[in-house]
C-alpha cells in the first residue's frame, strides 16, 4: 500500500520503530497535496518552509532515541477557524485574509505538543456559517468523488483533504452538522465529542454545548488517536471534562452481539429524500444478524427546528455584535440572512427554546436507558452540486432555509450526545453513503467503541465497506 492508503495509527508506529521518517511521510503528503489540491481546493494555507523545518527536528528527536508523542510526526491539516501561530488564520473572511495569530488555540498546542505537524488550512465558508465550503477569500471546496459536486460545510475542507490521502488527520467543528455532514459526503469518518472534550477557550458563549471541536479521518481508530492528541482539561472551557487517553488509544470494536439499536430515518421529524431513506434501510438489514435486537424508534425531540434556530440565533447575535451594519453588509449572504432572522426573536422565544431543550434532553436520557446506540442516515440528501449553496428542495419538499436540510445533525446537536458520522458503502451513483451513530450521553469511548465494531462489519461486505482514498486527477 501507498503511505497515503495507511491509516495514521499505522504511521505512528513506523515513525517510532524508524521504518518511516517524518520528513519522508511528509514529503509524500506534499506531492500528493501539489498533484490534487489545485483541483478540490481543500487546503487553503500552506507554509512548506516552515512545516519542513519542524520535521527535520522531528527526525533528530527519532534519530536520537527520545520518547515520541502520540501524534509524533503526523500530517494533520486544521480547519481554517482555529488560530494557528505564526500560520495565516482567515475564517474565509475577507476581514481577516491576511491575519497572522501570534499563539496557537488549545487544541492546536496540544496537537503540537504531541508531535502533530500543522500541515495546513483547510477551507470553511465565511466564519463557518454555510452549508456548503466556498467564500469570498479561497472560492469554493470540490468533491474528490467528483469535483462539479459539493463537500457540504462547514469542514468541507478537512472531509475533502482526507477523502483525496492529502493528510491522514484533520480537525473540524460542529454545530448543527457541520464536521459530521461533510465527512458523510466524503466517505470520511467525523466525531462530533461531547461538550468540553475538546477545549473551546475562545467561545463567546463558553456555557453553550451546541459547538464543538473534533477530529476527522479515514477510520475510527485513527479518529480516537487525534481525539486523545487533541483534547485538553483546558482552564478557561467551563464545561472541560476529564478524558480517558489511554482508553483511546486502546480503543477496542465493542460487541456488536450485545447491542440493542434503535433505528430511525429522519428522528422524528426531518426532511429525508425517499432515495436516502430507501439506502438507508437497505444498508441497516445486516444488523438484524448481528445485534441482539434492532428497534424502529427514535427519542422525542420535540419541536427541535425552533429549539436549534433560536439558541443558534443567540449565537449569531453574540458572535456579530461587534461589527457595523457595513460591515456585516460586506459578510456572505449566508450571515446576513442568519443576522436578519436572528434580530426578530425574542426573549421570550429565547425561554421557550431553552426550557423544550432540557425536555428534549431529559426524555433522550430515558431512551437511552432502553437503547445502547441510535442510528440514522448521516445526512437528508447526497452530494449536490458545488454552485449551489444548499439543496433548496428535497423531494418535492421545499427548505426554508439553509438550515432546514441538515436537521438530522441538528437534532443530535441539541441533545449534546456524541455523535459518529461513518462511511457505509457507496450509492447508486457511486458516491459516499454515511451513517451517524448516537451514543447515551458523556459516552464518548463507547459510541467511539460502537463505531469502531459496525467500520469492521461493514469491511466484510462489498457494499458496505468504506470507500477507497480517491483522487480526483488520476
Amino acid at each position: 500500500m501507498m503511505l497515503h492508503e495507511l491509516p495514521a495509527w499505522q504511521l505512528r508506529r513506523l515513525i517510532g520503530e524508524k521504518r518511516l521518517s517524518p520528513t519522508e511521510l511528509m514529503q509524500h503528503c506534499r506531492n500528493r497535496i501539489e498533484t490534487i489540491n489545485p483541483t478540490i481546493n481543500a487546503l487553503v494555507t500552506l507554509d512548506w518552509e516552515r512545516v519542513f523545518k519542524e520535521v527535520g527536528e522531528l527526525d533528530l528527536s527519532v534519530s536520537r532515541g527520545e520518547e515520541l508523542g502520540i501524534l509524533y510526526g503526523l500530517p494533520i491539516a486544521i480547519k481554517d477557524l482555529t488560530r494557528t501561530k505564526g500560520m495565516r488564520t482567515t475564517f474565509g473572511s475577507t476581514f481577516f485574509a491576511t491575519y497572522i495569530p501570534e499563539k496557537d488555540e488549545a487544541r492546536a498546542a496540544a496537537i503540537r505538543s504531541n508531535g502533530g505537524v500543522i500541515v495546513g488550512k483547510a477551507n470553511t465558508p465565511e466564519f463557518g456559517a454555510g452549508a456548503n465550503t466556498f467564500n469570498s477569500v479561497f472560492g469554493p471546496t470540490r468533491n474528490p468523488f467528483d469535483p462539479s459536486l459539493s463537500v457540504a460545510g462547514s469542514s468541507g475542507g478537512s472531509a475533502a483533504a482526507l477523502c483525496a490521502g492529502m493528510v491522514p488527520l484533520a480537525t473540524g467543528s460542529d454545530m448543527g452538522g457541520s464536521l459530521r455532514t461533510p465527512a458523510s459526503f466524503c466517505g470520511v469518518v467525523g466525531f462530533r465529542p461531547s461538550p468540553g472534550v475538546v477545549p473551546a477557550e475562545n467561545s463567546r458563549l463558553a456555557w453553550s454545548p451546541l459547538a464543538v471541536e473534533g477530529p476527522m479521518a479515514r477510520n475510527v481508530r485513527d479518529v480516537a488517536l487525534l481525539l486523545a492528541g487533541m483534547s485538553s482539561n483546558h482552564p478557561p472551557d467551563p464545561l472541560r471534562r476529564p478524558f480517558d487517553e489511554q482508553r483511546l488509544l486502546g480503543l477496542r470494536p465493542a460487541d456488536l452481539y450485545s447491542l440493542r439499536v434503535a433505528l430511525s430515518e429522519d428522528l422524528g421529524f426531518a426532511t429525508v429524500a425517499r432515495s436516502q431513506r430507501a439506502l438507508f434501510r437497505e444498508r441497516m438489514k445486516v444488523l438484524d444478524q448481528h445485534c441482539t435486537a434492532v428497534t424502529w424508534d427514535e427519542p422525542d425531540l420535540g419541536d427541535a427546528d425552533f429549539i436549534f434556530e433560536t439558541i443558534r440565533a443567540v449565537h449569531f447575535l453574540d458572535a456579530f455584535s461587534s461589527y457595523s451594519d457595513a460591515e456585516i453588509g460586506r459578510m456572505s449572504e449566508n450571515i446576513q440572512s442568519n443576522l436578519v432572522e436572528a434580530r426578530r426573536i425574542s426573549a421570550t422565544d429565547i425561554a421557550r427554546a431553552y426550557s423544550e431543550q432540557t425536555g428534549a434532553w431529559r426524555r433522550a436520557q430515558e431512551f437511552f436507558s432502553r437503547y445502547d446506540v441510535l442510528i440514522t442516515p448521516a445526512t437528508t440528501v447526497q452530494p449536490f452540486p458545488v454552485e449551489e449553496t444548499y439543496p433548496h428542495k428535497i423531494d418535492e419538499i421545499e427548505m426554508r432555509n439553509y438550515i432546514q436540510w441538515f436537521a438530522l445533525g441538528f437534532g443530535i446537536s441539541i441533545l449534546g450526545h456524541p455523535a459518529v458520522s461513518l462511511p457505509c458503502g457507496v450509492d447508486y451513483a457511486g458516491l459516499p453513503f454515511g451513517i451517524q451513530i448516537v451514543g447515551p450521553f458523556a459516552s464518548d469511548v463507547r459510541t467511539l467503541s460502537i463505531a469502531y465494531g459496525l467500520e469492521e462489519l461493514f469491511s466484510n461486505y462489498s457494499d458496505l465497506r468504506q470507500p477507497a482514498v480517491h483522487n480526483p486527477v488520476a
